[in-house]
């Protein structure tokens, strides 16, 4: 699963004002699998912090985790709130649209019951 972390995510507006951040703008990161803190982390090291065009305010006094762990405390946000409305807001495909063939999940049963058009339909190769 990869999941899009946008600043404007993060943080109103104003928040975003109010921090005292070396990463200047907006921002997003992908992260794939867990989301939690230290893939965060190393997502927002590598996509943000370290970033060719990346500009610091304070070249090498201040790490991507002092950064990131500011910019969580001046948001007053944290990890697992953002985690949670990430996971919460995401899309969401019902089973029955994969197949498309209506809402009723009578082609799914038929399917898995092995009496689907699907089911007698092969491929040759020779």
């Amino acid at each position: 699963m990869k999941l899009v972390i946008a600043a404007y995510l993060l943080a109103t507006s104003v928040g975003i004002a109010k921090a005292q951040t070396c990463v200047q703008g907006l921002w997003n990161i992908e992260v794939t699998g867990k989301c939690d803190y230290a893939t965060i982390l190393a997502a927002y090291e590598q996509q943000v912090f370290v970033a060719t065009g990346a500009t610091s305010c304070a070249e090498g006094t201040v790490t991507a985790e002092q950064e990131l762990s500011s910019l969580l405390t001046n948001l007053n946000q944290d990890v697992a709130t953002i985690c949670k409305n990430l996971y919460d807001n995401m899309d969401t495909t019902e089973f029955y649209e994969g197949a498309g063939k209506g809402t009723d999940y009578e082609f799914e049963k038929a399917f898995y019951n092995g009496h689907s058009k699907w089911v007698e339909e092969v491929e040759t190769t020779y």
